[in-house]
Protein backbone atom coordinates (compact mmCIF):
# COMPACT_ATOMS: atom_id res chain seq x y z
CA UNK A 1 0.00 0.00 0.00
CA UNK A 2 2.90 2.47 0.76
CA UNK A 3 4.73 1.74 -1.95
CA UNK A 4 1.74 2.64 -4.04
CA UNK A 5 1.35 5.16 -3.01
CA UNK A 6 5.09 6.33 -3.03
CA UNK A 7 4.63 5.43 -6.56
CA UNK A 8 1.29 7.87 -7.44
CA UNK A 9 3.33 10.17 -5.37
CA UNK A 10 6.15 10.73 -8.13
CA UNK A 11 3.82 10.30 -10.80
CA UNK A 12 1.72 13.83 -9.13
CA UNK A 13 5.16 15.31 -8.53
CA UNK A 14 6.27 14.38 -12.47
CA UNK A 15 3.00 15.75 -13.44
CA UNK A 16 3.36 18.67 -11.85
CA UNK A 17 6.55 19.85 -13.19
CA UNK A 18 5.66 18.84 -16.67
CA UNK A 19 2.22 20.79 -16.58
CA UNK A 20 4.78 23.85 -14.34
CA UNK A 21 7.24 23.62 -17.48
CA UNK A 22 4.59 23.93 -20.13
CA UNK A 23 2.61 26.84 -17.97
CA UNK A 24 6.19 28.70 -18.21
CA UNK A 25 6.96 27.71 -21.75
CA UNK A 26 3.29 29.45 -23.08
CA UNK A 27 3.58 32.48 -20.76
CA UNK A 28 7.58 32.93 -22.51
CA UNK A 29 5.96 32.53 -25.84
CA UNK A 30 3.17 35.00 -25.18
CA UNK A 31 5.12 37.42 -24.17
CA UNK A 32 7.86 37.19 -26.80
CA UNK A 33 5.23 37.36 -29.75
CA UNK A 34 4.05 41.05 -27.79
CA UNK A 35 7.54 42.26 -27.51
CA UNK A 36 7.97 41.47 -31.17
CA UNK A 37 5.13 43.05 -31.97
CA UNK A 38 5.94 46.17 -30.06
CA UNK A 39 8.70 46.14 -31.63
CA UNK A 40 7.74 45.46 -35.83
CA UNK A 41 5.47 48.81 -34.29
CA UNK A 42 8.03 50.87 -33.70
CA UNK A 43 10.43 49.63 -36.78
CA UNK A 44 6.90 51.07 -38.90
CA UNK A 45 6.76 54.17 -37.02
CA UNK A 46 10.34 54.95 -37.42
CA UNK A 47 10.78 54.32 -41.16
CA UNK A 48 7.62 56.15 -41.72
Amino acid sequence: MARHFLIYGQLLLKRKFLTTFFVNWLCLISLWARIKKKFVNYFLIWLG
